[in-house]
């Protein structure tokens, strides 16, 4: 677990993954990562998280935003109150030779937490 201004995040698995849906498929020269996460409230302000303030950075620092239809549960809340814990799957859109790299969660009142895979 790692911590940023009250908010613990917690990464499970990061893997490979294909949608089971005929009709999401990633860009040519892609493939798709999918991140277990979850992240909890320990301060005493409501907190939102936004899917689109997770990325994957690559050795290089390019990043790579959320992509195609993770697996399920996915991961989202319309808010965090202090002890409420969001958990869910999140699928990013990476280049095939992609095999390491680091979770980027920027959480908008601290730095950023950063997982290395």
């Amino acid at each position: 677990d790692l911590t940023s201004s009250g908010i613990t995040v917690h990464v499970y698995q990061i893997s490979p993954y294909q949608s089971d849906n005929s009709f999401d498929h990633p860009t040519a020269g892609y493939h798709r990562l999918a991140a277990e996460i979850s992240m909890r409230n320990d301060s005493n302000e409501v907190f939102r998280p936004y899917p689109a303030a997770i990325e994957i950075l690559d050795d290089e620092g390019h990043r790579f935003g959320t992509g195609g239809m993770p697996p399920s549960p996915s991961f989202g809340s319309d808010g965090l109150y202090s002890g409420d814990i969001a958990r869910g799957w999140m699928s990013f859109e990476v280049p095939i030779e992609m095999n390491s790299g680091t979770l980027n969660f920027n959480i908008r009142r601290g730095p950023p937490v950063r997982v290395k895979f």
